[in-house]
């Protein structure tokens, strides 16, 4: 009978110190004092053997300390003492994502919900693990699944909304903004999911629409002002606002993007601010060097300033790096346009016959040549027939130029 009261005495002296010892550890992890407490869970390892929630204790200091590798490892152990213990296998994903070990992270994450479906946190986490391993279908399908049990959570509609953009569900996306939840409607990341998803089947007043409305809510935010500028630059050629759009966009970047630079300056050539377009331009060449648009609006920009020798050497360079069709002939007239300027009539009347090699249909180089053999050439019947071209071509159209070509061939032939 006394064996066993000091047995008993002996687990409850036991019971109590290892009481004691967790709650000097719990103080010090919630004073933040994350070394004393792993310091004391070693203390107590050498008297009493460590249970599960002493590990996951340990764990959670090593995670405070971004000790991961040591968290795991705590991690492990605890669940080695107990495979169902939910905090030990949350924590040891959540360390596991830290070390980019995000596949284990989603067999933990399926552990626990083979434990308990339910778990919205443990089904959020999952879903985002599976968009940043690029498996959106699923991530969707659980997105969908929490807004069933939440339908008022704006972070998971905003991720479902992610997960079927990166699936390029475009008509489904807007399907939804045709039934939009209220709580979305000052949501700069899902009112720009539908913009972009309007602009991909072609509606772009519905986009201008969209982004003015986001652009009401932050009047800097930079995926907005580059849509909207985009369209205004590339889609309707508007450049009087387009331009408004570029300025704020580089002022919001602190002119840092080479490609928004690039627009803005195009824009200011087109709007007539060829002092602000043609240094600029000039000064991207070399960081865009794939991009022969660059060196012909610097070009063109240097022209229109007077300075044909810089416009000149910058027009040969862009046509030099062709590799766009669809610019190939306009590249080649304004180069051609710069050779007349300097009076250079045989290259011009090269670059000229390279514009109706790309396009036999460019009316307007029919009457160029026609003035470079009449006026310079002094070929009265070479022009002759150019200028009928051109004025066959333009179908009875009413312009200066068609007047003009009109009179010369009326003179030429009283000369002829």
């Amino acid at each position: 009978m006394f064996k066993q009261i000091i047995a008993t005495a002996i687990l409850v002296v036991g019971f109590l110190m290892n009481l004691l010892a967790q709650s000097e550890i719990e103080q010090a992890i919630y004073n933040n004092q994350f070394e004393t407490a792993l310091h004391l869970v070693d203390q107590k390892s050498a008297t009493i053997p460590l249970d599960q929630n002493d590990y996951i204790m340990a764990a959670r200091c090593h995670v405070a300390l971004f000790n991961f590798e040591m968290a795991i490892n705590s991690y492990q152990i605890a669940l080695a003492l107990n495979q169902q213990n939910l905090m030990a296998l949350e924590g040891l994903a959540d360390a596991s994502i830290n070390l980019g070990l995000k596949e284990n992270a989603l067999i933990n994450y399926n552990d626990m919900l083979a434990i308990d479906s339910l778990n919205i946190r443990v089904l959020g986490k999952k879903a985002a693990l599976l968009s940043d391993l690029n498996q959106y279908s699923e991530a969707e399908t659980i997105y969908r699944f929490l807004l069933g049990k939440n339908n008022q959570n704006p972070y998971f509609y905003r991720r479902m909304l992610m997960a079927m953009y990166k699936q390029k569900k475009t008509l489904e996306i807007i399907s939804e903004h045709e039934n939009r939840p209220n709580y979305t409607a000052n949501d700069k990341e899902v009112n720009m999911m539908y913009a972009d998803s309007y602009y991909k089947v072609g509606d772009y007043k519905l986009t201008l629409q969209i982004t003015a409305e986001i652009l009401q809510i932050d009047s800097l935010y930079t995926p907005a002002l580059s849509k909207a500028g985009y369209i205004h630059f590339t889609i309707y050629r508007n450049y009087e606002d387009a331009v408004v759009f570029y300025r704020t966009l580089m002022r919001t970047n602190k002119y840092s993007d080479p490609v928004y630079l690039k627009n803005l300056a195009i824009c200011e050539y087109f709007t007539g601010n060829q002092e602000f377009a043609a240094p600029v331009l000039d000064s991207l060449i070399t960081e865009l060097a794939d991009d022969p648009i660059v060196p012909f609006y610097a070009g063109l920009s240097y022209r229109k300033l007077g300075n044909i020798d810089r416009a000149l050497e910058l027009l040969e360079y862009a046509t030099e790096m062709l590799s766009m069709p669809p610019y190939t002939s306009d590249f080649y007239h304004h180069l051609g346009r710069a050779y007349n300027a300097k009076r250079m009539y045989t290259e011009a009347l090269e670059a000229y016959q390279m514009v109706l090699k790309y396009d036999d249909k460019n009316v307007q180089i029919l009457y160029d040549m026609a003035i470079i053999h009449e006026e310079y050439n002094r070929n009265s019947s070479v022009a002759l027939v150019f200028y009928q071209q051109f004025l066959n071509a333009n179908n009875g159209r009413s312009t200066p130029d068609v007047k003009y070509a009109e009179n010369r061939v009326k003179r030429i032939k009283e000369e002829l």
